[in-house]
């Protein structure tokens, strides 16, 4: 993990029924500013929808933590799980 501008990343996850995990959307950025939250991705999308890999190292994090869902997005104020955008006119 790169150690500026970016501090550490928390990422997050919840347990589901069944027992499976799973990941939530948004990660806790301690930046040398403040605090922050950033969506969590794997990989990115452009317009022409053609699949762009991310840095796996930059987008690593420096801890999880388990927390309900809807206790998470209520704390972090991201109100919910991240949805795709259709951008096509």
């Amino acid at each position: 993990m790169p150690k500026t501008p970016i501090l550490d990343r928390e990422g997050f996850f919840t347990v589901i029924p069944g027992g499976s995990i799973k990941d939530l959307d948004w990660n806790l950025v301690n930046t040398e500013v403040g605090a922050c939250v950033e969506p969590r991705q794997i990989a990115m999308i452009d317009a022409a929808t053609k699949v762009t890999q991310v840095d796996f190292v930059d987008a690593s994090f420096t801890r999880r933590t388990q927390i309900d869902a809807n206790k998470f997005y209520s704390l972090l104020g991201t109100d919910g799980p991240q949805i795709p955008g259709d951008y096509t006119l």
